[in-house]
């Protein structure tokens, strides 16, 4: 049985920065635990994104795919073909 998920993005740095392609950029003014919130704020920095900015209207530069989460190589192969 094959799995589907919907397309993501990375927002940050940490594994739990993730969001929904059709989500946006998070607000760090919307956090209320303080070091939750520091985080967020450095990662956006990091990444150079404005809180709030659609998924879908970010530019992409660059790409990474990485194999930390058991990805197969026939699944980077295909991911390279895309």
């Amino acid at each position: 049985m094959a799995l589907h998920s919907a397309p993501a993005s990375d927002v940050g740095h940490e594994s739990r920065m993730v969001t929904d392609i059709s989500g946006r950029v998070p607000n760090p003014d919307e956090i209320d635990d303080n070091q939750q919130r520091d985080t967020v704020e450095r990662a956006l920095h990091y990444m150079a994104l404005k809180p709030g900015t659609r998924i879908e209207d970010i530019q992409i530069d660059r790409v990474f795919i990485g194999s930390c989460t058991n990805s197969r190589i026939s699944d980077l192969k295909a991911a390279r073909t895309s």
